[in-house]
């Protein structure tokens, strides 16, 4: 309840894969409904631009970053 962040989302290729790691990562308490699933692919350019123009912090995880991160970084700056 004391979080700055209203909402948090994660995003991936995969959206059954990320309900699954998140529902480890919560253990042992449920995950919270409020957090969304997205669905993003940085072999599409306008999946990342989507997800770009629905945010204000992405924390990139993709790797390895010097063949997936520039995609990213992209979609990015060219949403702003």
């Amino acid at each position: 309840p004391s979080s700055p962040l209203k909402s948090l989302a994660l995003a991936g290729r995969n959206p059954t894969r990320l309900t699954q790691s998140l529902e480890w990562a919560s253990r042992p308490n449920p995950p919270p409904s409020s957090v969304d699933i997205l669905t993003a692919d940085t072999s599409d350019p306008d999946s990342l631009r989507r997800l770009c123009t629905q945010t204000k912090l992405i924390l990139n995880c993709v790797g390895p970053f010097r063949i997936h991160g520039d995609p990213v970084v992209a979609a990015c700056a060219d949403s702003g």
